[in-house]
């Protein structure tokens, strides 16, 4: 007891200034409003002695009830009178009166005293109370007394079990149970804990299915990381069967209540179609708004997208924000788009910064501009050296390939060009197509060939755009 007080002792030395404020908050306080006369039956009872009406009506009092103005000492007169009559219930109010100041200096040990006599009546938020308090004075009393709150059923009392029987180095057996009893009661916590449990089958068997039933318990109460997980579940197989329907809808449900890895994996289930209808549109508003709440991936995702759309004020505004953050391919992409706006200045600088980073885009960039002389002085030397720095990166990338093929053209190394250009075509490039198309029509750099020129334009006609 001696260690409570001295925990507390603070409180002693503010206790005047306090009951100043709850007790007396104004000198001039005005005339108390006459009791409602619905009430003056209940507060008759109470003056003869009823120990019942004297806590509703010290209860009126303490909280401002049934017509009543709050008025802490009258409350505490009938609540007194309702304790010492053997009402558990005013004892506990009483006890509050004393922990908090209310009509009463306050009085730790007396709040104390009248927990102890309140719970000794069976009162379960006594026993609550009388846990916090050893609790925050670190006494090993606190847990014997959060368990008997517990034992009867306060619902904080279940919570603070589940997380001290669970907070230990080896969590055992009585871990699980409390954590069951705190999932009866809706704590999403403890229930998401308890799934885990099950999830890596430690301290239990494992069971894939139960942890997948609480982790949707946890869902259903609102939790959105659940729903993430849950979603998430659906969609790879993780903790049971794949249902393409529920890891929709699921995933839609934590994106929409702000889970960003959900919005960029639903954006990614609509952009595909394979786990819903296609629909491309939608997926690119949840790719940019998953962007827009910091994934630095999906920002790059999304320019890329509005770039293909043409879209380049919102492909820029999202390639920023994926490049400052230096996604891989970032880089090369803005570069690329610059150059095709002719902002060679932001052209040249990103690409520096992408081929730094070992980008073969932004490599690509760099030869395009130092060849063609793009906010740079043109030189070829230097231009065909980033193309072959780009090469190693991707050595199966054919517009690199025609890119080489235009350097050596414009070098005069004619040999060079033709061999680029037919290695460039055989590798998908449309435009390296069409060139060695023309040059075998006409018969310039080798040997004219119309049939050759007819396949070569067919299969251009076929191919996907290539350009830089």
């Amino acid at each position: 007891m001696k260690k409570i007080v001295l925990v507390f002792i603070a409180a002693v030395i503010i206790v005047p200034l306090l009951y100043v404020f709850f007790a007396h908050p104004f000198q001039n306080k005005p005339a108390q409003k006459s009791v409602p006369e619905d009430l003056r039956p209940l507060l008759s009872a109470a003056d003869k002695g009823d120990n019942n009406s004297q806590y509703m009506i010290g209860k009126a009092y303490f909280y401002g009830e049934q017509g009543l103005e709050k008025d802490f000492d009258k409350g505490l007169y009938y609540m007194k009178k309702a304790a010492e009559g053997g009402s558990t219930d005013a004892r506990y109010e009483l006890a509050l009166a004393y922990k908090y100041g209310k009509g009463t200096p306050m009085d730790y040990n007396a709040a104390l005293d009248n927990f102890k006599k309140a719970a000794d009546g069976g009162n379960s938020a006594s026993m609550l109370e009388i846990a916090k308090i050893y609790d925050e004075a670190k006494q090993p009393a606190a847990r014997e007394w959060f368990e008997k709150a517990a034992n009867a059923g306060e619902s904080e009392a279940i919570k603070k079990m589940a997380d001290i029987t669970c907070s230990v180095p080896k969590p055992a057996q009585d871990c699980v149970d409390w954590l069951k009893k705190a999932a009866d009661i809706n704590s999403t916590d403890h229930i998401k804990q308890l799934a885990k449990i099950y999830e890596d089958g430690v301290i239990v068997p494992q069971s894939k299915q139960d942890a997948l039933t609480l982790y949707t318990k946890a869902a259903a109460l609102g939790d959105v990381g659940s729903m993430a997980y849950v979603g998430y579940s659906y969609t790879t197989g993780s903790l049971g069967p794949r249902d393409n329907k529920l890891a929709y809808e699921w995933t839609l449900k934590a994106a929409q209540g702000g889970n960003v890895e959900s919005m960029y994996n639903l954006a990614v289930m609509l952009y595909d179609g394979k786990i819903v209808v296609q629909d491309k549109d939608t997926a690119l508003q949840w790719f940019a708004k998953a962007a827009q709440n910091g994934n630095n991936q999906t920002a790059y995702r999304a320019g890329l997208i509005y770039a293909d759309k043409q879209n380049f004020k919102d492909a820029v505004t999202m390639l920023t924000q994926a490049a400052n953050a230096k996604i891989p391919g970032a880089a090369g992409s803005l570069a690329k788009i610059m150059l095709t706006q002719k902002n060679y200045p932001d052209a040249l600088s990103w690409a520096n910064k992408g081929a730094n980073a070992g980008d073969a885009n932004a490599m690509n960039v760099l030869g395009y501009l130092y060849t063609n002389g793009l906010g740079v002085d043109q030189d070829l030397q230097q231009g065909l050296n980033w193309y072959g720095q780009a090469m190693k990166v991707q050595p199966q990338n054919g517009t690199i390939m025609f890119n080489i093929a235009t350097g050596y053209a414009l070098t005069g190394e004619y040999d060079k060009s033709i061999y680029w250009l037919k290695q460039a075509a055989e590798h998908g490039s449309k435009s390296a197509m069409y060139k060695l198309s023309e040059l075998y029509h006409e018969g310039r750099g080798v040997k004219k060939d119309d049939k050759l020129a007819a396949q070569w334009a067919a299969s251009a006609a076929a191919a996907q755009d290539d350009s830089l």
